[in-house]
C-alpha cells in the first residue's frame, strides 16, 4: 500500500458547453452529464462526445464531491471534472476508493473543487494492478446486481402504472365491456374531492440543531420529494 496524489494516477480535465437536447435520437445519442446527482447527472444527449468510458466525473458544484464511473463515451459539461486512467491504477478501483473518501470543496460561501486542488489530495492505494483489479471485480458484481434489480422495479413500477391508467383512467378493466356507464364512469363510481378521502396534517418547523443522523424518528421534508411524483 502507497500514498499517492491524484495527479499522479489520472490526466484531470474540465467539462464545457456543446449543443444539446433532452431526448436520446439517433443522432444525439452521447449523453451529457452534468454536476447533479439525480439520474446519475444525466444532463441531456449530444451529437458528439469529449471523453471515452472508463472514465470517473466529480462534481466540482452543487453536489460538490460526488463521484461517478462512466462506463460509455460521454459529454461533460462545464465544472464538471474528469479523471482520465493512465497505466498506474484501475478505474474502478479508484471509483471505489474515491467513494470511500469522498473529496469535500473548499470556499466559504460557495463550496467548489479545481482541478489544481484535486490533483494535490492523496490517497492510500495498493500498487499492485491485479490486486486492484479483484477488488473492483468483487465490488462490481454488487454494483451490477443492484443495477439489474434497479431496472427490474423500474419495470414493474411502469408496468403497474401501465396497469392503473388501463383500468381506472382509460376504464379497460376486466369486464368493461359488460359494465353501464354514466357521465363518462361506470356507474356505482362517483367523483370525490381530496378532502373527502383524506385528512392531512400541516409539517413542523425544525432548526438544525433538534436533527440527528443516526436516531429518532426520521424527518421527511420538501427535498426528500421528487416533482411529479
Amino acid at each position: 500500500v502507497e500514498q499517492v496524489s491524484i495527479d499522479e494516477a489520472y490526466l484531470d480535465v474540465t467539462g464545457t458547453e456543446t449543443i444539446y437536447q433532452h431526448l436520446e435520437t439517433e443522432e444525439y445519442k452521447f449523453p451529457i452529464y452534468s454536476n447533479g446527482v439525480e439520474n446519475f447527472g444525466l444532463y441531456g444527449y449530444s451529437k458528439e462526445f469529449k471523453m471515452f468510458g472508463n472514465t470517473i466525473t466529480i462534481s466540482a458544484r452543487g453536489t460538490v464531491g460526488a463521484v461517478f464511473y462512466r462506463k460509455e463515451d460521454f459529454f461533460p459539461i462545464v465544472r464538471l471534472i474528469t479523471l482520465c486512467p493512465n497505466d498506474s491504477i484501475n478505474t474502478k478501483y479508484l471509483y471505489y476508493n474515491l467513494l470511500l473518501n469522498k473529496l469535500k470543496g473548499y470556499g466559504t460561501s460557495q463550496q467548489q473543487l479545481t482541478i489544481p486542488f484535486v490533483k494535490k489530495q492523496k490517497l492510500w492505494i495498493f500498487n499492485d494492478t491485479n490486486y486492484q483489479t479483484k477488488i473492483a471485480s468483487i465490488l462490481s458484481a454488487y454494483d451490477d446486481l443492484i443495477e439489474n434489480n434497479t431496472k427490474r422495479i423500474k419495470l414493474l413500477e411502469k408496468m403497474a402504472e401501465n396497469l392503473y391508467k388501463e383500468w381506472f383512467v382509460r376504464f379497460r378493466f376486466p369486464g368493461w365491456e359488460k359494465s353501464e356507464f354514466v357521465n363518462g364512469v361506470p356507474k356505482g363510481w362517483n367523483y370525490k374531492k381530496f378532502c373527502e378521502i383524506y385528512d392531512y396534517v400541516r409539517g413542523v418547523s425544525y432548526s438544525s440543531e433538534e436533527i440527528e443522523n443516526d436516531n429518532g424518528i426520521k424527518l421527511v421534508n420538501l427535498k426528500n420529494i421528487l416533482s411529479y411524483g
